[in-house]
């Protein structure tokens, strides 16, 4: 299999406080994968595209996940990564029919800075591309976790 270069978004202040506009959370964006550029909205109603989390269904990533979890895992800690939780989701804009499916990763916020996530989020998706899991990206957010 050919590989292709893999990338990470170059993520400006307004990106990332601005990515997940819609989502409760408000999280930061630190880092992501995929060659997309995000652009904010202009006009004086403009705002950014609303998000929504939508579950993942039937993906090939459910039959090799237990495998990449760990893999991803020890990745994070490799790292040094203060990582709080990994999900897997899709993350859509409101009333769009498709979404991609994405690794989920949050930190404690101002623990990574973007330089760092963009290797990690790479690193991780080097590992699903030689798994043959090609239409899933990486993202990486500031999260903290609150146990009940």
């Amino acid at each position: 299999m050919a590989s292709a270069e893999i990338t990470a978004a170059s993520i400006s202040d307004l990106e990332a406080k601005h990515y997940y506009y819609g989502l409760r959370s408000r999280p930061i964006l630190v880092a992501r994968t995929g060659n997309d550029t995000w652009k904010l909205s202009t006009g004086p109603w403009a705002h950014p595209p609303c998000k929504e989390l939508r579950p993942v269904g039937n993906h090939p990533l459910n039959r090799v996940w237990d495998s990449l979890g760990s893999q991803i895992h020890d990745i994070l800690e490799s790292k040094g990564v203060k990582w709080t939780s990994m999900d897997v989701v899709r993350i859509g804009i409101v009333d769009e029919h498709i979404a991609p499916v994405i690794i989920w990763i949050g930190v404690m916020p101002n623990t990574l800075s973007r330089e760092d996530g963009s290797v990690v989020v790479k690193e991780c998706k080097q590992l699903l591309v030689a798994n043959e899991i090609l239409d899933v990206e990486v993202e990486i957010r500031e999260s903290v976790v609150i146990r009940f």
